[in-house]
Order: structure tokens, then sequence, then C-alpha cells
């Protein structure tokens, strides 16, 4: 259903839609979906110890999505072929302040947990990733169906953090 959505906003908008891009943007949507149910399970495996959970967390995001994301799209051959980038000083201060930016965001994740709960941490950095292609689409002035994929994403989670929280 979500992809018949997709496919009449990209007809009508004289472009086309990459089925493997849709369903990898589905499957991420779920995942982050089912990661908040997951966090307070995993926290009490991590004998309560945050950092671990966090550490942890991050590190799981990263090996599911960019493996799963550079097989299907068949980019993998393209990056190894096409690496021009690596002797250019500021693609590597780029990666420095993107890694400095993630260490931040890494610390603040574990004061949040520290400070309210693992749910709650879960509840704000889903529906925090489920925001980020929204923006992006505002920012970029993209098409009107990135910004249906992310509005529809952003829904899903949000939908999902409601109805975890009402069973709960």
């Amino acid at each position: 259903m979500v992809l018949l959505a997709v496919w009449v906003l990209c007809h009508g908008q004289g472009s086309s839609i990459s089925i493997p891009g849709s369903l990898l943007g589905l499957l991420l949507a779920l995942s982050l979906t089912l990661q908040q149910a997951y966090v307070p399970v995993a926290l009490q495996g991590a004998e309560g110890d945050v950092m671990s959970l966090v550490y942890h967390t991050c590190i799981s995001s990263i090996l599911l999505i960019l493996p799963g994301y550079l097989i299907v799209s068949h980019e993998l051959a393209d990056i190894l072929g096409h690496v021009y980038f690596l002797g250019n000083p500021t693609f590597w201060f780029l990666i420095l302040l993107h890694a400095t930016n993630a260490l931040i965001l890494l610390l603040a994740s574990y004061h949040q947990i520290i400070s309210t709960s693992p749910t709650t941490h879960a509840f704000s950095s889903t529906s925090r990733l489920a925001l980020q292609p929204l923006i992006t689409s505002l920012l970029l002035s993209a098409s009107s169906v990135s910004f249906a994929s992310g509005l529809f994403i952003l829904l899903l989670v949000l939908g999902g953090n409601y109805c975890y929280s009402k069973s709960g």
C-alpha cells in the first residue's frame, strides 16, 4: 500500500521510484520502530551498563543498515571504482567533524539514558531519526515525493511510539 501511494505521488510528478530504495526505506523505518522495544531488554542484558548499550546500538545500526544498502543499491562497485577523494584534506576534515559530532551525540545519548530511561531515549532517538529526512527534503527543496516519504516515515515511527507507550 505504501509503495502504491509513493508510485501515485511519483507518477503525478513525472518521475520514477526505486523499488529497492523504497523497500530499504520501509525496512529502516520498521527497524527504528522495533529498536525502541529492544532497548529496555538490551539494557538488562548489558547488566545496566548504559555506555555499553549506547555503543552497541550505534554499531549495530551501522552494521545492519550500511552493508544492506551497499549490496542492494549496487553502489559498492561505483564507490570502489571512483575513490578519488582520499587525498583531499577537505574530505578528511569533514570526516573528523562528523566523528566529533557523533561522539557528542553518543555522550548526549548516554546522559539522556542516565537522566531519564532507556525507553525515553528510544522514543526521542527514533523520532529524531525519522524527522531528519523530512527536514533534509525541506532544506534542499526536494520534490514532494521526498517530502511525502519523509513524512510517512515520521508518522510510522511516531505511530509506533504511540502504540508502544499505550501498550506498556
